[in-house]
């Protein structure tokens, strides 16, 4: 938006600081051809104005179309991340023994006491 708003406002510092053109009182008494020449300046100026607007918007939209994709990569590498990090903490809350259950003969073994040492 900086680059639209600096080149509209070059655009108007030019307009305003050009030297002064004919009036169109001093034209009713001249020729046809310096107002044709007014209006074809004044045609450029605008012509040229257009242009370099179009030139900034596609800059600024090529500039945000960058940071859209930059930004798209980031996501993806956080959600890798995070998908990393929940299966390692998944692993971690799994018990430490799983596949080596102590069974029925701990309990009898250990009685009432089976479930103070967590026995399954």
């Amino acid at each position: 938006m900086g680059k639209v708003y600096q080149i509209v406002r070059e655009v108007v510092q030019g307009t305003l600081n050009r030297t002064p053109g004919p009036t169109v009182s001093s034209q009713a008494t001249g020729s046809e051809d310096s107002l044709s020449e007014v209006l074809e300046d004044l045609d450029k100026l605008f012509v040229d104005g257009i242009r370099r607007l179009k030139a900034a918007v596609s800059d600024n939209r090529a500039v945000a179309l960058s940071k859209t994709k930059h930004a798209e990569e980031v996501i993806e590498g956080l959600k890798a991340n995070i998908s990393g990090l929940e299966a390692r903490s998944k692993k971690l809350r799994t018990p430490f023994i799983t596949k080596r259950s102590p069974g029925k003969r701990w309990k009898k073994v250990l009685g009432p006491r089976a479930t103070i040492y967590n026995v399954h």
